[in-house]
């Protein structure tokens, strides 16, 4: 879970890493083998009172993300077991995304069951990943993908075998990735996704 302390630890973790400069490649990764990050602390959800603390923790997480897409190195994700919520959002904010090939490793933004929205970026970031349809889908429909599916969705770049540690071949040259541009990877996208009339059409159907 992410928690002020957990927030704590990720901004210095960043400092140390943006004053050195050196490194080639920053993999975000669990501690926990069973679970990458389930989110937001509810007990600590529970402890803000009012719109300004809730609007100062959306800013400090978009600030967050902004800085690990900054990075002057590539990032990649490592995710194994559930990644839902603000963990995706952070996840989203690498560069690339390793899923563990597991039953447990489920990606989603479920925010909107609890009555909140993606507030650190990743509906801004998500549909330059895997598109305008894919991010209603997943953000309006709380739509939950295995490691499979976010693979076939381009949530994630790669999946990995659970028992294989060996990092997968394009990471041997990584590169900082362009989130300007929405991705037009398949038919629909490159249709509906890339002119005004079909964005209306799809905007229209999610509403």
């Amino acid at each position: 879970w992410l928690d002020a302390q957990v927030l704590d630890d990720l901004e210095a973790a960043l400092s140390r890493i943006e004053a050195d400069g050196q490194f080639n490649l920053l993999v975000v990764r669990s501690a926990n083998p069973a679970s990458f990050c389930h989110g937001l602390d509810s007990d600590w959800l529970a402890t803000l009172h009012g719109p300004d603390e809730f609007v100062a923790l959306a800013r400090r997480g978009q600030a967050l993300c902004a800085r690990l897409q900054a990075l002057p190195m590539p990032s990649v994700a490592v995710i194994a077991g559930a990644c839902l919520g603000a963990g995706l959002e952070l996840a989203l904010a690498c560069d690339y995304r390793v899923v563990v090939d597991r039953a447990a490793t489920v990606l989603a933004l479920p925010q909107l069951e609890h009555g909140l929205i993606p507030a650190w970026g990743g509906s801004w970031r998500l549909p330059r990943i895997v598109g305008l349809e894919h991010s209603l889908q997943l953000v309006l429909g709380a739509r939950r993908l295995s490691a499979g599916d976010a693979v076939a969705w381009g949530l994630a770049d790669a999946c990995a075998a659970d028992a294989d540690d060996s990092p997968p071949s394009f990471l041997a040259d990584p590169r900082k990735q362009d989130r300007t541009r929405f991705v037009l990877r398949t038919w629909r996208q490159r249709v509906l996704e890339s002119t005004a009339p079909g964005r209306r059409l799809l905007l229209r159907g999610a509403e």
